[in-house]
Protein backbone atom coordinates (compact mmCIF):
# COMPACT_ATOMS: atom_id res chain seq x y z
CA UNK A 1 0.00 0.00 0.00
CA UNK A 2 1.44 3.36 -1.04
CA UNK A 3 1.97 6.09 1.55
CA UNK A 4 -0.40 9.06 1.53
CA UNK A 5 1.12 12.10 -0.17
CA UNK A 6 2.29 14.90 2.12
CA UNK A 7 0.09 17.91 1.45
CA UNK A 8 -0.35 21.50 2.58
CA UNK A 9 -2.97 23.72 0.91
CA UNK A 10 -0.64 26.71 1.21
CA UNK A 11 2.52 27.76 3.09
CA UNK A 12 2.25 28.08 6.88
CA UNK A 13 -0.94 26.03 7.10
CA UNK A 14 -1.84 24.79 10.58
CA UNK A 15 -1.15 21.08 11.03
CA UNK A 16 -1.83 18.57 13.79
CA UNK A 17 0.93 15.96 13.78
CA UNK A 18 0.89 12.68 15.69
CA UNK A 19 3.37 9.85 16.15
CA UNK A 20 3.10 6.69 18.28
CA UNK A 21 5.67 4.38 19.77
CA UNK A 22 6.10 0.87 18.41
CA UNK A 23 3.37 -1.35 19.82
CA UNK A 24 2.16 1.60 21.95
CA UNK A 25 4.86 0.78 24.52
CA UNK A 26 5.53 3.40 27.17
CA UNK A 27 8.88 4.43 25.68
CA UNK A 28 7.99 8.08 26.34
CA UNK A 29 7.36 7.44 30.05
CA UNK A 30 7.19 10.99 31.49
CA UNK A 31 10.22 10.95 33.76
CA UNK A 32 12.31 14.13 34.24
CA UNK A 33 15.06 12.59 32.09
CA UNK A 34 12.67 11.84 29.21
CA UNK A 35 11.15 15.31 29.41
CA UNK A 36 14.64 16.85 29.29
CA UNK A 37 15.62 14.79 26.24
CA UNK A 38 12.40 15.37 24.31
CA UNK A 39 12.39 19.13 24.86
CA UNK A 40 16.10 19.35 24.08
CA UNK A 41 15.65 17.57 20.76
CA UNK A 42 12.59 19.61 19.79
CA UNK A 43 14.31 22.84 20.80
CA UNK A 44 17.39 21.99 18.75
CA UNK A 45 15.22 21.05 15.75
CA UNK A 46 13.26 24.28 16.07
CA UNK A 47 16.46 26.31 16.00
CA UNK A 48 17.82 24.29 13.09
CA UNK A 49 14.72 24.38 10.88
CA UNK A 50 12.73 27.37 12.17
CA UNK A 51 9.53 25.44 12.80
CA UNK A 52 6.57 27.39 14.20
CA UNK A 53 5.18 25.37 17.12
CA UNK A 54 1.88 26.20 18.82
CA UNK A 55 1.53 23.30 21.26
CA UNK A 56 3.13 19.95 22.02
CA UNK A 57 2.37 17.08 24.37
CA UNK A 58 4.22 13.82 24.95
CA UNK A 59 2.18 11.03 26.50
CA UNK A 60 3.76 7.71 27.49
CA UNK A 61 3.10 6.13 24.09
CA UNK A 62 2.52 8.98 21.62
CA UNK A 63 3.07 12.65 20.86
CA UNK A 64 0.86 15.39 19.45
CA UNK A 65 2.00 18.67 17.91
CA UNK A 66 0.23 21.74 16.57
CA UNK A 67 2.53 23.33 13.99
CA UNK A 68 2.55 25.79 11.11
CA UNK A 69 5.25 24.52 8.71
CA UNK A 70 6.22 26.90 5.93
CA UNK A 71 6.15 23.96 3.51
CA UNK A 72 6.15 20.17 3.39
CA UNK A 73 9.94 20.04 3.12
CA UNK A 74 10.44 21.92 6.38
CA UNK A 75 7.86 19.63 7.97
CA UNK A 76 9.67 16.51 6.72
CA UNK A 77 13.12 17.71 7.80
CA UNK A 78 11.88 18.76 11.24
CA UNK A 79 10.25 15.43 11.99
CA UNK A 80 13.10 13.39 10.52
CA UNK A 81 15.45 15.12 12.97
CA UNK A 82 13.10 15.05 15.97
CA UNK A 83 11.92 11.47 15.63
CA UNK A 84 15.36 10.03 14.89
CA UNK A 85 17.06 11.78 17.80
CA UNK A 86 14.33 11.13 20.35
CA UNK A 87 14.47 7.45 19.38
CA UNK A 88 18.27 7.29 19.66
CA UNK A 89 18.42 9.03 23.02
CA UNK A 90 15.57 7.16 24.68
CA UNK A 91 16.69 3.77 23.37
CA UNK A 92 20.04 4.55 24.96
CA UNK A 93 18.44 5.83 28.17
CA UNK A 94 16.20 2.78 28.67
CA UNK A 95 18.58 0.27 27.04
CA UNK A 96 15.88 -0.76 24.56
CA UNK A 97 16.61 -3.60 22.18
CA UNK A 98 15.44 -3.83 18.58
CA UNK A 99 15.49 -1.47 15.63
CA UNK A 100 12.06 0.13 16.01
CA UNK A 101 11.06 2.87 18.41
CA UNK A 102 8.19 4.48 16.51
CA UNK A 103 5.22 2.57 15.12
CA UNK A 104 5.22 4.38 11.76
CA UNK A 105 6.13 7.78 10.26
CA UNK A 106 4.41 10.84 11.68
CA UNK A 107 0.86 11.56 10.56
CA UNK A 108 0.07 15.19 9.72
CA UNK A 109 -3.51 16.42 9.37
CA UNK A 110 -4.21 19.91 8.03
CA UNK A 111 -6.45 22.09 10.21
CA UNK A 112 -8.67 24.57 8.39
CA UNK A 113 -8.36 28.34 8.85
CA UNK A 114 -11.65 28.40 10.75
CA UNK A 115 -11.12 29.68 14.32
CA UNK A 116 -13.51 27.03 15.67
CA UNK A 117 -11.45 24.23 14.11
CA UNK A 118 -8.17 25.63 15.45
CA UNK A 119 -9.52 26.14 18.96
CA UNK A 120 -10.94 22.62 18.92
CA UNK A 121 -7.53 21.13 18.12
CA UNK A 122 -5.83 23.20 20.80
CA UNK A 123 -8.39 22.01 23.31
CA UNK A 124 -7.78 18.41 22.24
CA UNK A 125 -4.04 18.89 22.72
CA UNK A 126 -4.52 20.36 26.19
CA UNK A 127 -6.94 17.60 27.28
CA UNK A 128 -4.18 15.01 27.28
CA UNK A 129 -3.47 13.53 30.67
CA UNK A 130 -6.98 14.39 31.87
CA UNK A 131 -9.13 12.70 29.25
CA UNK A 132 -7.36 9.38 29.92
CA UNK A 133 -8.06 9.61 33.70
CA UNK A 134 -4.35 9.92 34.44
CA UNK A 135 -4.24 13.29 36.25
CA UNK A 136 -6.89 15.74 37.45
CA UNK A 137 -5.45 18.78 35.68
CA UNK A 138 -3.38 19.08 32.48
CA UNK A 139 -0.76 21.04 34.40
CA UNK A 140 -0.14 17.96 36.59
CA UNK A 141 1.14 15.83 33.71
CA UNK A 142 4.82 15.21 34.59
CA UNK A 143 6.02 14.98 31.00
CA UNK A 144 6.05 17.44 28.12
CA UNK A 145 2.81 19.46 28.09
CA UNK A 146 1.96 22.96 26.87
CA UNK A 147 -0.66 23.85 29.51
CA UNK A 148 1.51 25.92 31.85
CA UNK A 149 3.65 27.30 29.03
CA UNK A 150 0.58 28.67 27.24
CA UNK A 151 -0.41 30.39 30.49
CA UNK A 152 3.00 32.04 30.71
CA UNK A 153 3.79 30.07 33.88
CA UNK A 154 6.54 27.82 32.56
CA UNK A 155 9.24 27.63 29.91
CA UNK A 156 9.67 24.42 27.93
CA UNK A 157 13.42 23.87 28.26
CA UNK A 158 15.46 20.73 27.62
CA UNK A 159 19.00 19.55 26.97
CA UNK A 160 20.54 18.71 23.61
CA UNK A 161 23.63 16.49 23.72
CA UNK A 162 25.79 16.80 20.60
CA UNK A 163 26.95 13.20 20.46
CA UNK A 164 28.73 13.65 17.13
CA UNK A 165 30.95 16.43 18.45
CA UNK A 166 31.50 14.48 21.67
CA UNK A 167 32.52 11.38 19.72
CA UNK A 168 35.12 13.24 17.69
CA UNK A 169 36.46 15.00 20.77
CA UNK A 170 36.97 11.60 22.41
CA UNK A 171 38.50 10.27 19.19
CA UNK A 172 41.03 13.13 19.04
CA UNK A 173 41.95 12.97 22.73
CA UNK A 174 45.50 11.85 23.40
CA UNK A 175 46.20 9.16 26.04
CA UNK A 176 47.89 11.65 28.38
CA UNK A 177 45.03 14.16 28.20
CA UNK A 178 42.11 14.29 30.70
CA UNK A 179 38.83 12.62 29.82
CA UNK A 180 36.46 14.61 27.66
CA UNK A 181 33.78 16.41 29.67
CA UNK A 182 30.31 15.41 28.42
CA UNK A 183 28.77 18.59 29.82
CA UNK A 184 30.82 20.66 27.38
CA UNK A 185 28.70 19.19 24.58
CA UNK A 186 25.31 19.78 26.19
CA UNK A 187 23.21 22.83 25.33
CA UNK A 188 19.96 23.98 26.87
CA UNK A 189 17.22 24.86 24.39
CA UNK A 190 13.88 26.53 24.91
CA UNK A 191 10.94 25.42 22.78
CA UNK A 192 9.25 28.61 21.62
CA UNK A 193 5.46 28.43 21.39
CA UNK A 194 3.70 30.77 18.96
CA UNK A 195 0.02 31.77 19.17
CA UNK A 196 -2.48 29.92 17.02
CA UNK A 197 -3.26 31.87 13.83
CA UNK A 198 -6.77 32.61 15.12
CA UNK A 199 -5.35 34.04 18.38
CA UNK A 200 -2.41 35.94 16.90
CA UNK A 201 -4.09 39.37 17.19
CA UNK A 202 -4.77 39.02 20.92
CA UNK A 203 -2.50 40.33 23.66
CA UNK A 204 -0.57 37.88 25.83
CA UNK A 205 -3.01 38.45 28.70
CA UNK A 206 -5.99 37.81 26.43
CA UNK A 207 -4.47 34.57 25.12
CA UNK A 208 -3.69 33.45 28.66
CA UNK A 209 -7.32 34.06 29.57
CA UNK A 210 -8.55 32.00 26.61
CA UNK A 211 -6.30 29.12 27.66
CA UNK A 212 -7.23 29.44 31.34
CA UNK A 213 -10.95 29.26 30.56
CA UNK A 214 -10.32 26.29 28.30
CA UNK A 215 -8.34 24.45 30.99
CA UNK A 216 -10.95 25.22 33.66
CA UNK A 217 -13.66 23.78 31.42
CA UNK A 218 -11.58 20.69 30.62
CA UNK A 219 -10.98 20.04 34.31
CA UNK A 220 -14.59 20.64 35.35
CA UNK A 221 -16.08 18.38 32.69
CA UNK A 222 -13.54 15.64 33.38
CA UNK A 223 -14.22 15.80 37.11
CA UNK A 224 -17.97 15.46 36.55
CA UNK A 225 -17.42 12.59 34.12
CA UNK A 226 -15.18 10.70 36.57
CA UNK A 227 -17.74 11.17 39.33
CA UNK A 228 -20.48 9.82 37.06
CA UNK A 229 -18.38 6.76 36.17
CA UNK A 230 -17.10 6.30 39.72
CA UNK A 231 -13.41 6.36 38.81
CA UNK A 232 -10.34 8.17 40.10
CA UNK A 233 -7.25 9.33 38.26
CA UNK A 234 -4.23 7.05 38.19
CA UNK A 235 -1.94 9.71 39.64
CA UNK A 236 1.64 10.75 38.94
CA UNK A 237 3.25 8.18 41.25
CA UNK A 238 1.61 5.23 39.50
CA UNK A 239 2.25 6.74 36.07
CA UNK A 240 5.96 6.93 36.80
CA UNK A 241 6.03 3.42 38.30
CA UNK A 242 4.90 1.79 35.05
CA UNK A 243 7.65 -0.08 33.14
CA UNK A 244 8.61 1.23 29.71
CA UNK A 245 7.66 -2.06 28.06
CA UNK A 246 4.07 -1.76 29.34
CA UNK A 247 1.30 -0.61 27.02
CA UNK A 248 -2.33 0.54 27.28
CA UNK A 249 -4.91 -2.21 27.82
CA UNK A 250 -7.11 -0.87 25.04
CA UNK A 251 -5.07 1.34 22.70
CA UNK A 252 -7.10 3.70 20.54
CA UNK A 253 -7.34 2.56 16.92
CA UNK A 254 -10.01 4.81 15.43
CA UNK A 255 -9.37 6.02 11.87
CA UNK A 256 -7.90 9.49 11.49
CA UNK A 257 -9.86 12.13 9.55
CA UNK A 258 -8.46 13.52 6.32
CA UNK A 259 -8.72 17.08 7.65
CA UNK A 260 -9.82 18.91 10.78
CA UNK A 261 -12.55 21.41 9.96
CA UNK A 262 -15.51 23.07 11.63
CA UNK A 263 -17.80 22.99 8.60
CA UNK A 264 -18.64 20.77 5.65
CA UNK A 265 -17.77 23.61 3.29
CA UNK A 266 -14.22 23.89 4.59
CA UNK A 267 -13.82 20.12 4.42
CA UNK A 268 -15.02 20.05 0.82
CA UNK A 269 -12.56 22.78 -0.12
CA UNK A 270 -9.62 20.98 1.46
CA UNK A 271 -10.50 17.56 0.10
CA UNK A 272 -10.97 19.09 -3.35
CA UNK A 273 -7.56 20.77 -3.21
CA UNK A 274 -5.97 17.53 -2.03
CA UNK A 275 -7.53 15.52 -4.85
CA UNK A 276 -6.28 18.04 -7.41
CA UNK A 277 -2.81 17.79 -5.87
CA UNK A 278 -2.86 13.97 -5.99
CA UNK A 279 -4.12 13.93 -9.57
CA UNK A 280 -1.40 16.36 -10.70
CA UNK A 281 1.28 14.37 -8.88
CA UNK A 282 0.23 10.98 -10.25
CA UNK A 283 -0.16 12.33 -13.77
CA UNK A 284 3.35 13.79 -13.57
CA UNK A 285 4.69 10.54 -12.09
CA UNK A 286 3.30 8.54 -15.01
CA UNK A 287 4.92 10.90 -17.50
CA UNK A 288 8.22 10.68 -15.64
CA UNK A 289 7.95 6.89 -15.62
CA UNK A 290 7.56 6.92 -19.40
CA UNK A 291 10.77 8.93 -19.80
CA UNK A 292 9.55 12.53 -19.83
CA UNK A 293 12.12 14.24 -17.60
CA UNK A 294 10.74 17.72 -18.36
CA UNK A 295 7.51 17.01 -16.51
CA UNK A 296 6.30 19.45 -13.83
CA UNK A 297 5.21 18.18 -10.43
CA UNK A 298 2.84 20.22 -8.22
CA UNK A 299 4.38 22.70 -5.73
CA UNK A 300 5.05 21.19 -2.32
CA UNK A 301 5.64 17.68 -3.63
CA UNK A 302 8.52 15.22 -3.48
CA UNK A 303 8.97 13.81 -7.02
CA UNK A 304 10.57 10.34 -7.07
CA UNK A 305 14.28 10.71 -7.76
CA UNK A 306 14.03 14.48 -8.29
CA UNK A 307 14.47 17.57 -6.08
CA UNK A 308 11.68 18.87 -3.90
CA UNK A 309 9.30 21.27 -5.65
CA UNK A 310 9.05 24.47 -3.53
CA UNK A 311 5.66 25.79 -2.52
CA UNK A 312 4.49 29.16 -3.77
CA UNK A 313 2.76 31.76 -1.62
Amino acid sequence: MSRKLRFLPKPNSLVEATIRTEGCHFYLKPTPAVRDVVLGVIGKAQEKYGMVIHAVVAMSDHMHYLLSPKDTQQQALFFAFVNANIAKELKRLFKLEGSHFWDRPFRAIVVSEEPAAQIRRLRYNLQHGVKEDLVERPSQWPGVHSAKALLGEEELIGTWFDRTAYYWACHRRKPDEPAVDEDAFKTRYKVELSPLPCLADLTDDQRHQVVREMLDDIEELARADRKKRGVQVLGVAKILSQPVDARPKNPKKSPAPSFHTASKEAFKQLIGAFREFCYAFREAAEKLKSGNWAVSFPPGSFPPGLPYVPMTA
